[in-house]
């Protein structure tokens, strides 16, 4: 838990806290509605139907998420309804939809980098570093919850990349030991055997973004 580790002063605190919340309500939602906008684009409407397709963040919100992404720096809002049998190719377009998950939060970030250019331009100096600040762990947190979400184990949105790529007879036993397999994946998982893959995405995310959307 990122809160009891040492040296954390108290405007890191607060920093911290009001990127989660600006994370809870506009990052993991975007989440949401870009997957649900990318579903009814490749011919599933459930999320429209359902009332899911909206930016709204009282119709995705989920409290275990916000609590774990609070705890952890990983979380999650309600998962968009989709129905696979709706749409034009199923296997490519779940890959599709996946793969706009950690898109969306590498656009949430990217717009904490855009904004960390106006930063200097405040004359308060105390004001520069608390912002400054506050962006730094909003940008920080959307790459963690990118390259969380590219771990392939049900149901992270890299589980909907990587069945694309798999054979069918792969597949086939994959879903007849569903549950073992998902089990054992993240018991792995929780002893750091995804961590290696998931620092390596971080660094290359955060490099990128902040290459891409610095101008000042």
């Amino acid at each position: 838990m990122w809160f009891l580790q040492s040296g954390i002063t108290f405007q890191h605190l607060v920093a911290r806290l009001s990127a989660i919340i600006v994370i809870v309500f506009f990052s993991l939602p975007f989440h949401e509605y870009i997957q649900g906008l990318a579903a009814d684009k490749l011919g599933d409407d459930t999320a429209k139907l359902s009332g899911r397709l909206t930016l709204d963040p009282s119709v995705h919100f989920s409290g275990f998420g916000a609590i774990w992404l609070l705890l952890f720096d990983y979380g999650w809002a309600q998962r968009i309804p989709i129905n696979h049998y709706n749409l034009k190719n199923p296997k490519r377009d779940m890959a599709l939809i996946g793969i706009a998950g950690p898109v969306s939060y590498i656009i949430s970030a990217m717009l904490g980098g855009i904004l960390l250019n106006f930063v200097p331009l405040l004359i308060n100096k105390n004001l520069v570093h608390a912002i400054g600040l506050f962006i730094y762990y909003y940008i920080s947190i959307n790459i963690s919850l990118a390259s969380f979400n590219l771990i392939p184990i049900y149901p992270l949105d890299g589980f909907k990349i990587i069945q694309a790529f798999l054979p069918e007879n792969i597949l086939e036993k994959f879903y007849s030991n569903f549950y073992r397999i998902t089990w054992m994946l993240i018991i792995l998982m929780a002893f750091g055997f995804f961590s290696p893959f998931m620092s390596f995405v971080e660094r290359f995310l955060y490099g990128l973004i902040m290459r891409t959307t610095c101008f000042v």
